[in-house]
């Protein structure tokens, strides 16, 4: 299943052109203003029980975040790196705001393509609990569920920082 899973993000990645994202629909950039109201020194991980791994967010002071997902959690006190082949799939890269109790995400839907000249941004939100937990909240609509996770904090050292293919076009 590992090998299909690689073999299939590898094709994914290398099938990827810049200018397929629709860069001019991210709202959501820089309107971030960091005033220590969420812990930035680590990452976010939920449990998937749906798949039985785990969901990982990295929320950056820039408003920019790093989406992810692995099998087995990292119990390591070093934040999980990003090799330079990740910063350039648009789809792991976004960007978030908090507004009230609300927490607003937008990242690159990698399945928009179809139908479309550009690859379109996905829009989820969730609750912001404290400095450290939040939820978060997709909606299926292929079968109209909710899918909710509840992210908890772990710090952790050497995080890597937020630059990637987003940040790099955006505005150009």
């Amino acid at each position: 299943m590992r090998t299909i899973l690689f073999i299939f993000i590898s094709l994914l990645i290398s099938c990827t052109d810049l200018d397929d994202i629709a860069y001019d629909q991210f709202s959501l950039y820089k309107q971030f203003q960091y005033s220590g109201q969420i812990r930035t020194d680590g990452e976010y991980w939920a449990y998937d029980s749906i798949n039985g791994g785990y969901e990982i967010i990295c929320l950056y002071r820039d408003g920019s975040m790093f989406r992810s997902g692995t099998e087995v959690k990292n119990n390591d006190t070093k934040c999980d790196p990003i090799n330079d082949n990740v910063r350039d799939v648009g789809w792991w890269w976004g960007f978030f705001d908090i507004e009230g109790k609300e927490i607003l995400f937008q990242t690159v839907d990698a399945t928009s393509i179809n139908g479309h000249s550009k690859y379109q941004v996905f829009n989820f939100d969730g609750q912001f609990i404290n400095e450290t937990t939040f939820t978060s909240r997709i909606t299926n609509t292929i079968n109209n569920t909710i899918e909710e996770s509840v992210f908890h904090f772990r710090q952790c050292t050497s995080k890597p920082d937020s630059m990637n293919v987003i940040l790099r076009n955006i505005g150009k």
